[in-house]
Formats: C-alpha cells, sequence, structure tokens
C-alpha cells in the first residue's frame, strides 16, 4: 500500500509539473501573441492615418475645384438673369398699359348699365313692397280671427277636462279611502286570529311545561329512592311536592304575558285620539312585539334543558347530604314563582323604554317619510341623527307593518306610493 501511494505521489507530481509545464507554455505563447497583435494594430493604425490625409487632401483640392467652377457658373447665370429680367419687366410694363385701359373702358361700361338695372329693381322692389304689405295685413286678420276661435274651443275644452279629472280623482281617492278601511280591517282580524292562536299555543306549552316538570321531579324521587333507599319522610312528600310545583307552574307563567302586553293598548288608545289610524297602528304594533323575553311561550317543541334540569340537579345535590332529607321539596317547589315571574316584573321597565323608544324613531322616521315626499336611507339618518343599524332596523320594522314600501333606493309612504 505505501508503494502504491508513493507512486500515486510521484504520478501527481509529474502530472502536475506536466500542466504546470504546459500552462507556462500557454502563457509564454499568449504573450507573443498579443505583443505581434500590438505591432500589427499600431502599423495598421499609422497607414491608415496616412490614407486619410491623403484622401483628405485630395477631396480638399477637388472641392476647392468645384468650387471656382461653381462661382464661376453662377456669376454668368446672374448676368443671364438680370438681362431676362430687364426684358420681361419692359414687356410686362407695356401689357398692363394696354390692360389698364381696356379695364378702363369695361368698368365705365358696366357702371352705367348697373345704374340702369339698380333703377328697374327699385322700381319693381316697390311694387311688390306695395303688394305683401296689403298681402300681410289680410294673413294677420285672418290669423287673429284664427287664433280667438282657437283659444276659445281650447278653454271650452280645459275646462271640460279639468272637471272629468276632478271627478276622476274624487271618485279615486273614495276608493282608496274605501279599500285601505277594508285593509285595515283585514289587518286587525289577521292579528287579532294570530294573538288569539299565540295566546292558546302559549297555553299549551305552558301545560306542556307543567307536565313536563311533574314528569322530572318524579324521576328525581324514583333516583333519589334509588340511590338513598325508600324513608317514610321523604316518599309521601315527593308526589305531593310535583303535584303543588306543577299546578302553579301552569296558572302563574300565563298571566305574565298579559301583564306585559296590557300597557301598550292603553298607550296606542289614548295616541289614537289625536293621530290617524296609520300612526296609531304604527306605535301600537312595535309596543306589542316588544314583549320582554321571560313572558314569552317558548316556541312548539321546545325541550327546556338548562332551568327545568338544574332544579332536581340541586335537588340531588341537597339530598346527597345524609343527614338532612326531608327539605327536599322546598328547593323544587320554591325557585318556580322565581324563575316565572321575577325576570317578567324585573325586565318589564327595560323592555318598555326601549319599546317607547322604538316607537319614538318608527315615529320620526315615518313623520319624515311622508312629508319628504320619499327619502334615501342616507337622508334619514342625517336629518335624523340615527345610525346605520337604527335606521336600517326600523325602516324593516315600518315596510313589515305594511307602513311604507321601498322603490329601488327610495322610501315611500304606504299612501303616497
Amino acid at each position: 500500500m505505501v508503494a502504491l501511494k508513493d507512486q500515486w505521489e510521484a504520478e501527481r507530481q509529474q502530472r502536475q509539473q506536466a500542466v504546470e509545464h504546459l500552462l507556462d507554455t500557454f502563457r509564454h505563447l499568449r504573450q507573443t501573441v498579443s505583443a505581434q497583435l500590438c505591432r500589427d494594430r499600431a502599423e495598421f493604425h499609422q497607414q491608415l492615418q496616412q490614407v486619410t490625409q491623403a484622401q483628405l487632401a485630395d477631396l480638399a483640392q477637388r472641392r476647392q475645384l468645384q468650387a471656382a467652377e461653381q462661382m464661376a457658373q453662377l456669376a454668368a447665370f446672374r448676368q443671364q438673369l438680370q438681362t431676362q429680367t430687364a426684358q420681361f419687366l419692359d414687356i410686362t410694363a407695356v401689357e398692363r398699359s394696354l390692360l389698364s385701359q381696356q379695364i378702363f373702358q369695361e368698368l365705365d361700361q358696366f357702371h352705367h348699365e348697373l345704374r340702369e338695372s339698380v333703377a328697374a329693381l327699385r322700381a319693381s322692389h316697390q311694387q311688390d313692397l306695395s303688394a305683401l304689405v296689403t298681402d300681410v295685413a289680410m294673413l294677420r286678420a285672418e290669423a287673429r280671427a284664427d287664433l280667438q276661435s282657437m283659444h276659445a274651443e281650447r278653454v271650452a275644452t280645459l275646462t271640460e277636462f279639468v272637471e272629468t279629472l276632478q271627478a276622476d280623482v274624487q271618485q279615486y281617492l273614495g276608493d282608496l279611502a274605501q279599500e285601505r278601511q277594508e285593509r285595515a280591517q283585514d289587518v286587525q282580524a289577521l292579528l287579532n286570529e294570530s294573538r288569539a292562536k299565540r295566546r292558546s299555543e302559549s297555553a299549551d306549552l305552558m301545560q306542556r311545561l307543567g307536565i313536563f316538570r311533574a314528569e322530572l321531579r318524579q324521576f328525581r324521587a324514583q333516583l333519589h329512592q334509588q340511590v338513598w333507599g325508600k324513608s317514610a319522610a321523604a316518599t309521601p312528600a315527593a308526589p305531593a311536592a310535583s303535584a303543588a310545583s306543577a299546578k302553579p307552574a301552569v296558572k302563574a307563567i300565563p298571566p305574565v304575558t298579559p301583564a306585559a302586553a296590557t300597557p301598550a293598548p292603553t298607550q296606542t288608545a289614548k295616541a289614537s285620539a289625536a293621530r290617524p289610524r296609520t300612526v296609531a297602528r304604527l306605535k301600537s304594533s312595535p309596543a306589542k312585539s316588544a314583549k320582554p323575553p321571560a313572558s314569552r311561550p317558548p316556541a312548539r317543541g321546545f325541550k327546556p334543558s338548562a332551568a327545568p334540569v338544574a332544579e332536581p340537579v340541586a335537588a340531588v345535590a341537597l339530598d346527597s347530604q345524609p343527614a338532612v332529607p326531608a327539605p327536599v321539596p322546598a328547593p323544587v317547589s320554591a325557585p318556580v314563582p322565581a324563575v316565572t315571574i321575577a325576570p317578567a316584573a324585573s325586565t318589564r321597565n327595560g323592555s318598555q323604554s326601549a319599546a317607547k323608544d322604538a316607537v319614538s324613531l318608527e315615529q320620526a322616521t315615518y313623520d319624515y317619510v311622508k312629508s319628504s315626499n320619499g327619502a334615501k336611507l342616507t337622508d334619514i339618518e342625517s336629518a335624523l341623527g340615527m345610525n346605520r343599524f337604527q335606521a336600517v332596523d326600523t325602516l324593516r320594522s315600518l315596510i313589515k307593518q305594511g307602513l311604507i314600501v321601498q322603490r329601488d333606493r327610495l322610501y315611500l309612504a304606504q299612501d303616497q306610493a
């Protein structure tokens, strides 16, 4: 291995020496070629300067000879042009004198003929003017008579048209008033029907909620019996507590909805005595829709998951203490009035104030749209000082109530559309 390595090192040094020798040879050759090229370029530059100087001298000599020839030609041409110009001027002067005499004669003859034709045209023009004056006077008289007759016919036609139009407008306004009354009656009937349907559905839902709560309490009693065993004090009290808590839930919850809705009809009755029916309907409908959330009945198919389940969980937590099994019915029946009635009473003032604010905004928006005969959203915002959300909500509520309509980007009152 060592001999091979030494042999490889020796061969590598030989190859390096050969490459260096080749590079030196190429470098010397390149220097020789560059020196030869520099000498050739210097010789070519010197020859080019000599040839250029010789050509420039030859061109300068030729230009001087051409300039002398052109100067001689120009002098001869100028002399010839001067003689031709003098001859042309003499001929032109003679021709101009003859032409001026001929023109003067023609002008005298034309002036004489023009005077005669002007005199004849003036005489014919005077005759035509007199005939036109008589024709114009006759036409004016005829036009005046025609205008008077046409004016009388137009006055009669316009009077008849105005009377017919007034009768049609009165009949149309009467039809519109009757149709508006019929619509108001239909809308009121629909509102009464929907209100009765909603109350029946609310009662049904409250009854189902009471049944569901009773079932939950029964399930809680069964669970308590399975976990802690049957006790003489807790077993009889569970059904009585469930029955006592189920009945007040059905009786106590429904009166909350009329209690929250009773202030609205009294306010609308007072406002309807001083405002039109549309304004009264505008004020009464938001108040009905602004009921507190706590008094609204749950939707159909609603399954209470948070509030009803919290009662048995709390009861189980209380009953998990084996030392006090007797107070089981108390936490189940006591929170029922607090959950159903107290939130409605606490939120009644806030809902009434929010309903009043909504009614005032809708009333102001309706009055502005009706007084301006149509307005845009930006105009309503700037005029009433509302932001975009308040303006959009107010206009959407008025459109749902049928008091205003939207045409493109313009909002109009219902009677103006």
